[in-house]
């Protein structure tokens, strides 16, 4: 709280995510959404920027909103935030917030995988295989989006 008290982003955004999740008393989203969005804006803070997002893809503390969302996540990700670009991935992997694009969902999974993100480096492998499929059935009859069979077809 001391840093954050001295307009030290880290601190800020720190004691944003106690207060979002409520360590140390109780939860205050909307409090937390308003430390990050300072710092996100004024100090152009990643970290901030990716829980801005998140709070937006979720609904906590501000109305759900996924384009504005995918808008906070595809900047941290300009950052190299590598849970903002696997995020950014996903989203327009489904068409969640932004127009679908296969390809460009790619380029942010892969960056997040470059940035050691496991799970975006299991879900672009996976989408290499697919050799161009645009969905996989399962062992049970269920349709995927990818091999890694992460996400149903709805």
């Amino acid at each position: 709280e001391q840093l954050a008290d001295m307009g030290h982003a880290d601190g800020v955004c720190g004691l944003g995510i106690c207060l979002y999740e409520g360590r140390g008393g109780p939860a205050d989203p909307a409090r937390a959404v308003d430390l990050w969005k300072r710092v996100a804006e004024v100090q152009d803070h990643a970290e901030s920027t990716y829980q801005l997002a998140c709070a937006h893809f979720h609904g906590e503390g501000v109305p759900e909103d996924e384009v504005e969302a995918c808008r906070l996540f595809r900047r941290a990700a300009e950052q190299d935030h590598q849970a903002a670009a696997y995020m950014m991935g996903d989203c327009l992997l489904e068409g969640v917030g932004v127009k679908q694009d296969r390809v460009e969902a790619c380029m942010y999974l892969r960056q997040a995988g470059m940035l050691g993100h496991r799970g975006a480096r299991s879900r672009y492998l996976s989408l290499m295989d697919d050799n161009g499929q645009k969905e996989i059935v399962g062992q049970n009859g269920q349709r995927f989006t990818d091999s890694s069979r992460q996400t149903l077809v709805a």
